[in-house]
């Protein structure tokens, strides 16, 4: 198809509609093959959008990757939680038990404890599942935003001053 085309145009100061890719009944001018367009007519800003469409077009093999990693990560825990599955239950039971002893000390306990595995990067879910558990679903859920927040502190501060030559380095 026919458009007008104004050749001092500034990318992205244009005040004229955006380029329209034209029908793919010619392809003469056309170097990009089986692309999202059969021709461009010029554009680079739509050959670079054209050229990353179609490399995202065969990250299928990445996904399929990830997707296995995933599961056998899953599967890896599970197993893992099925085999030792009495020593958790024995730790938990001995955990439970303390914390019901140490009163008020119990409750510093579980955030001290909650605070530096999230920090470490435990997953919360199990710690959060715990503190119902132990605490109730009231007191456990103060428990845990409790916790949370001194764990994101701590990694707040961390990020601040003792990694951030390593953070400013890599940005």
């Amino acid at each position: 198809g026919d458009r007008s085309h104004n050749s001092q145009q500034v990318p992205f100061a244009s005040t004229t509609a955006p380029p329209k890719l034209s029908s793919s009944t010619n392809n003469s001018s056309s170097s990009n093959k089986g692309g999202a367009a059969d021709s461009i007519d010029g554009d680079p800003l739509l050959s670079t959008l054209t050229a990353e469409a179609d490399i995202d077009s065969n990250a299928g093999a990445a996904g399929w990757a990830a997707t296995i990693g995933f599961a056998a990560g899953i599967a890896i825990l599970l197993g893992g939680g099925y085999v030792f599955k009495d020593a958790i239950k024995h730790f938990l039971d001995f955990f439970i038990q303390a914390v019901d002893d140490w009163g008020i000390w119990g409750y510093a306990a579980y955030i001290a404890v909650y605070a530096g595995l999230e920090v470490l990067a435990v997953p919360a879910i199990p710690l959060t599942m715990t503190a119902g558990a132990i605490f109730g679903p009231v007191p456990g859920t103060i428990v845990v935003s409790i916790s949370a927040t001194v764990a994101a502190t701590i990694a707040f501060l961390i990020a601040r001053y003792a990694a951030r030559d390593k953070v400013s380095s890599t940005t």
